[in-house]
């Protein structure tokens, strides 16, 4: 995906319409779509599963840059 049209285009929703398309062209029961994106899933008529994790860490540096770099505007 060339992540310079994502946004214009809509490269993320097209990819997402395609694959359910072919998804159901070819006759399967089940589609794994990953960890994100569910208000763009839900469009498409997907039942999102909510997935927990749970980590522990010795060293907390690189949750904590992540948590600053999150929050940044």
């Amino acid at each position: 995906m060339d992540y310079d049209y994502v946004l214009t285009h809509g490269c993320y929703r097209q990819g997402l319409y395609q694959t359910v398309l072919r998804t159901n062209a070819l006759g399967c029961d089940k589609l794994y779509l990953g960890m994100d994106a569910s208000i763009e899933k839900k469009r498409f008529g997907v039942d999102v599963i909510g997935k927990s994790v749970y980590i522990q860490a010795n060293d907390n540096f690189n949750m904590e840059l992540i948590g600053t770099l999150k929050s940044k505007p």
